[in-house]
């Protein structure tokens, strides 16, 4: 039996500790693999007094609290609160059990305090003992250690970073009324100096308006204006809980003045409205802001609801106002959305739910504006996670790539229970389903896992992110995910940085990349006093050459590969209608053999179909992609297609390819009098005389039945005889009678659909050409 247990240690209305915890377990049997879940979902919340005093900083839990209560839970679960995460305790050969992640800490002073202090012992006894070297060559400096106390700690989110190297970012606890604080870091004027910090602004929900505990990261405009949430607080919370606020700080007009903070909306204004927003927001171009709560909305209820919001900026001396655009919880949905989201070209908004949906374990969705103004958003889930495939739980937001993939992370996975990052490719048509594929699937045993963050992408589509615990020290990785050279091959991974505590510890956040490379980021625990840092990674294998001590920039052009393409027109064999399409193969081939080729192969429209090799490619030095190509014909006679693929070929950057084949009877063989033209001419008829009739047949020459349907006319012209759907045994026919009874004068003419739903896949069919004139 395998256990996995996540605790959520979080301080209520300064007066209580509240913990919340979920449990899994699951029984394998060593021959057949997993043959029963049984998934436990139920979260409580307990509490425990809580003193301010130094011999009095203690959580206790009684064992009747936990629903699973097995006898070495108990005492197990009391050094998990103090040593906060990446143990693991054996109790048999059977089974074991497992903390997969460390304790979120909400907000207030003894909390940090208590953990820190324990968590210090532990970092000194586990760092005299190991030591390790990192991935790549690379090289990691801690950039600030929060005090936890006056420049606040423990920080749950990334960081912005300005044109002046400057990084921005938040702490959920401490300053100078320990709920959170908003920060600057200014790099040194020389090489090997020290950063300096700054706090640009310290929260204090006491006041009954500013809002306290901010867990996501900011969001920086042109004039260099900061917004941001608080996960409490604000006008509206409910002795200091619940609430939350969206802030933006304005930065002084001269230098070393003090940043102004203004409150644009306050959360629970009334009872749609959300609560709780624990992820960032982002910005439109009419400077609307975007972004979700965790809790609140129509269908509020505990362990249920969110909801995905937007703000107006005001008119002069206005206020900002709110719009709900999607309010999660109703039936399938997913719920407790916590992170942020992101918009593409259309306007169209994407992002996580951490739950809800089809098996409970989380989705990933899409919001799709209204045509018309004033009309309603609508909703399409991309993913419904399931715990026992593929990953599930998504804690961090999304990235889209410039061929409108997704990606990102699951906290936990299947295999290995590490969490995954994952892709979720378009579809080719409107109404497709969108593919999931995982990337990578981490093992904490192996490499690491709890993926609180997202990924960032280079430009060379290699992908970076951390986890918040590993099976060296539990103090948690970077990772790097390079695609593969040829398309349909497995990524790859590999560690980056591994923290030693010193220097981190448990990473709940993303990363960013800067010109030349290198990453910041954020953990949550760790560094000289033990509540968070700020740190930088170089030589980070990104898109520079590794060999080179100096990183490439960014944005110098990278050198592009060189495009060959296996034919251009591609000729398709005749193919029949109604049978099997036609396949071909086009091979993209990268001839350079130093630099990578990039790009994208776009899908034709029908008769032409890509069966494998639509979309972004990544082609290493004489790397080569098959692209599978069908030809199914709709109608006798040529038809003409293409695609195009675009490339980072600096002399042919896009790339037409021609299609071209030619429709042939098929199935559907017919006995009318011209039938290689599909023409049924009635010649002149008397008006008001006698109608008259032709006919032709459909015959089934092969083997398998032949199902279909013929298609109806309008008068004058009707179908008399074999009208409707047909179901032919091989040698079968089916006679189709059409006749021409003309009211008025002068030519006319119509078409007579014939479809075949099987065999053919997709339907395919022909159309006959019904003319006749009345005289």
């Amino acid at each position: 039996m395998f256990y996995s247990l996540e605790v959520t240690a979080g301080y209520s209305a300064r007066r209580h500790i509240k913990l919340n915890y979920r449990l899994r377990f699951n029984f394998v049997n060593e021959s057949s693999g997993l043959i029963n879940d049984l998934s436990d979902r139920h979260a409580r919340a307990y509490s425990a007094f809580s003193s301010l005093q130094t011999s009095n900083r203690s959580l206790n839990c009684s064992p009747s609290d936990f629903l699973l209560k097995p006898p070495q839970l108990t005492s197990w679960v009391g050094e998990v609160l103090k040593m906060n995460a990446g143990a693991k305790l054996d109790w048999s050969a059977a089974f074991s059990l497992k903390i997969v992640s460390p304790f979120l800490i909400k907000t207030r002073l003894s909390k940090p305090r208590l953990l820190r202090v324990a968590f210090g012992v532990f970092a000194l006894l586990i760092v005299s003992l190991i030591a390790h070297t990192q991935a790549f060559g690379a090289s990691e400096s801690v950039v600030w250690s929060f005090d936890g106390v006056t420049e606040g700690g423990n920080p749950q989110a990334g960081l912005v970073m300005d044109s002046s190297g400057d990084l921005f970012g938040t702490t959920a606890v401490g300053g100078t009324y320990d709920c959170g604080t908003v920060f600057e870091l200014i790099p040194p004027s020389t090489s090997g100096g020290n950063w300096t910090e700054s706090t640009l602004w310290t929260f204090d929900d006491y006041n009954g308006q500013d809002g306290a505990a901010p867990y996501a990261g900011l969001l920086m405009d042109k004039s260099g204006n900061l917004y941001g949430t608080t996960t409490v607080g604000g006008a509206h919370a409910i002795s200091g809980d619940f609430g939350g606020t969206v802030f933006e700080l304005t930065p002084p007009s001269t230098p070393g003045g003090k940043w102004t903070e203004s409150i644009l909306w306050s959360f629970g204004n009334d009872a749609n409205d959300g609560q709780e927003p624990y992820g960032d927001v982002i910005m439109d171009k009419s400077g609307n802001l975007y972004g979700t709560t965790r809790n609140g909305g129509a269908y509020a209820m505990p362990d249920n609801g969110g909801t995905v919001f937007k703000l107006t900026p005001p008119t002069p001396e206005g206020k900002w106002t709110e719009s709900i655009l999607w309010s999660f919880g109703n039936g399938t949905d997913g719920n407790q959305p916590l992170a942020g989201l992101i918009m593409d070209a259309r306007g169209n908004l994407y992002g996580t739910t951490f739950a809800g949906g089809s098996h409970s374990d989380g989705t990933v969705f899409e919001l799709t504006p209204p045509s018309i103004g004033g009309g309603k958003w609508t909703e399409s889930i991309l993913r419904n996670f399931y715990f026992a495939k593929n990953g599930f739980e998504p804690h961090a937001g999304l990235i889209m790539d410039s061929h409108r993939n997704l990606y990102g992370t699951t906290l936990l996975g299947a295999s290995g229970s590490g969490g995954t990052v994952f892709r979720l490719t378009p579809p080719s048509t409107t109404a497709g389903i969108w593919t999931y594929s995982v990337l990578w699937n981490f093992n904490v045993e192996k490499d690491g896992g709890g993926l609180y963050g997202g990924v960032i992408m280079d430009t060379r589509g290699n992908l970076y992110g951390t986890t918040s615990t590993d099976v060296r020290l539990g103090a948690g990785t970077v990772f790097k995910l390079k695609p593969p050279s040829t398309i349909g091959d497995a990524w790859s991974e590999s560690t980056v940085w591994s923290f030693d505590i010193t220097d981190g510890y448990s990473s709940h956040a993303g990363l960013i990349m800067d010109a030349n490379g290198n990453l910041y980021g954020t953990t949550f625990l760790g560094g000289t006093h033990a509540a968070g840092t700020v740190f930088e990674v170089t030589n980070t294998g990104s898109s520079k050459p590794t060999s080179s001590p100096t990183p490439t920039p960014a944005a110098t052009p990278t050198p592009g590969g060189t495009i060959s393409l296996s034919a251009n027109p591609v000729d398709f064999p005749n193919a029949g209608l109604g049978e099997a399409p036609t396949p071909k193969t086009l091979v993209v081939q990268n001839l350079s053999a130093k630099h990578a080729l990039v790009g994208d192969v776009g899908g034709p429209l029908a008769p032409f179909s890509i069966t494998s090799g639509a979309g972004a490619f990544d082609l290493g030095p004489l790397g080569m992609l098959k692209v599978k190509m069908m030809f199914t014909p709709t109608g006798l006679g040529l038809a003409k297609g293409s695609l195009v693929v675009t490339s980072n070929d600096k002399a042919k950057p896009s790339v037409t390819v021609n299609l071209q084949g030619t429709g042939e009877p098929g199935r559907l063989a017919n006995s009318i009098p011209v039938a290689l033209d599909n023409t049924l001419a009635f010649g002149q008829v008397p008006i008001d005389g006698t109608p008259k009739s032709a006919s032709f047949k459909i015959e089934n020459i092969g083997t398998g039945d032949l199902k279909g349907n013929v298609g109806a006319l309008a008068a004058p012209f009707s179908v008399t005889a074999g009208g409707g759907a047909f179901n032919l045994a091989p040698g079968a026919t089916e006679k189709v009678t059409v006749q021409f009874a003309p009211k008025a004068l002068g030519h006319v003419s119509q078409l007579l659909a014939i479809i075949v739903t099987a065999p053919s896949k997709p339907p395919a069919g022909i159309t006959i050409s019904v003319s006749g004139k009345g005289t």
